[in-house]
């Protein structure tokens, strides 16, 4: 049921209501138009009266000229008749445009034909009227167009916001491809030198070249998702060597580290560093699999992606925690490239004892499985 006592619109008197002008299109005199001016005026409009379709048209126009904006126009159907038609077109589609609602009072039984019959923006009540239900119309109508132009607002915002991420994201490829394109150059002259037995000095430069737009590659991404963790700017020189050092003597036990990554590439990679740095590997492709492979031989330390399929990295961590007690327990180091606060704060949560953001520096790395490994004789 209607409530119109409680209606959200300023009540007439009310020291905050703003000004809303009314167009009322009615012939002088008219009973029903005199009823419609009243409700109107009871529902806080001001209510200024056109004679015909011409001179509402006229006064759709006023505000370009300093004249208030037009809330909705009121009319009379019967008042149509002494309008010119194309005039009666002309209304329609300026309303319209303009989103401008429009309440026409029609006799029983006789809706309004011609070009405003059947459009969106108008509604049609009975005469004569009742004041209580012209005036809910009303405001129902200003309501309805009050809430269309803030979805278009709102639309026209989303779209800029669409148009500014897509320059973002066109500036963000630019800047990626650089590195990238060195990166591939680079890789092509050492698998040149290498075929044609010609490495040497240059095939150091060439690594060189690829560490440091690697470098570049990581703080471009770091930037772009205001990741906390953060290199000095001779990383990729310092990394390299904290690798070599890190290394675990000759002899030396090789304790069990699992891997748990679904990018084959990166799986590879750091499976073979892993082992080239003294370590008994085992690697799963998925949560599943990484599960079982614990099962199998307790890890001294646990490396385990998040955006894993089927089960994901938290899981697995939830998993492994609730399996081992406390001096079973092996170090679970989440490696990821969700680097938010968030995203840190999950993953310890989840029972992560380190969390590390892709890609990961070596020597870092290293410096960590040595010292959660350091004395394992397994």
């Amino acid at each position: 049921m209607l409530d119109i006592q409680n209606s959200p619109f300023p009540s007439p008197g009310d020291p905050e209501a703003p000004e809303r002008h009314l167009l009322l299109l009615a012939r002088q005199g008219d009973a029903w138009g005199l009823a419609a001016a009243r409700a109107a005026t009871e529902s806080g409009f001001e209510v200024e009266q056109c004679a015909d379709a011409a001179e509402t048209l006229a006064r759709l126009d006023a505000p370009a000229h300093g004249e208030p904006e037009v809330e909705a126009v009121l009319l009379v159907a019967r008042a149509l008749t002494t309008s010119r038609p194309a005039d009666v077109r002309e209304l329609s589609r300026r309303t319209s445009n303009a989103g401008v609602p429009v309440v026409v009072l029609a006799e029983p039984g006789v809706p309004p034909s011609g070009p405003l019959a059947h459009l969106e923006h108008v509604t049609v009540v009975e005469t004569p009227p009742s004041e209580r239900v012209l005036s809910a119309v009303l405001t129902g109508a200003c309501r309805e167009r009050d809430t269309r132009r803030r979805l278009r607002e709102l639309a026209d915002q989303l779209e800029a916001a669409g148009r500014r991420e897509q320059d973002l994201l066109a500036r963000v490829g630019h800047e990626l491809r650089n590195p990238l394109s060195a990166i591939t150059s680079a890789l092509t002259l050492i698998e040149e030198t290498e075929a044609s037995d010609e490495a040497g000095p240059s095939d150091t430069r060439y690594r060189e070249v690829i560490g440091r737009q690697i470098e570049t590659l990581r703080r471009a991404v770091d930037g772009l998702l205001t990741v906390g963790e953060q290199a000095p700017a001779s990383a990729g020189n310092d990394n390299r060597e904290a690798a070599i050092a890190g290394r675990r003597p000759a002899g030396a036990a090789a304790p069990p580290v699992l891997l748990v990554e679904d990018d084959a590439d990166g799986r590879q990679a750091l499976g073979e560093l892993l082992d080239l740095w003294g370590y008994r590997v085992a690697v799963a492709a998925d949560g599943e699999r990484g599960l079982e492979l614990a099962g199998q031989r307790v890890p001294k330390v646990a490396l385990v992606d998040i955006g894993l399929p089927g089960i994901d990295g938290y899981e697995v961590a939830r998993r492994l925690r609730a399996r081992y007690p406390g001096d079973e327990m092996p170090l679970l180091v989440a490696m990821t490239g969700f680097g938010q606060p968030e995203d840190r704060r999950r993953a310890l949560a989840a029972g992560f004892d380190v969390h590390l953001v892709k890609p990961v520096l070596p020597g870092k790395l290293s410096a960590l499985l040595a010292e959660a490994c350091d004395g394992d004789a397994n």
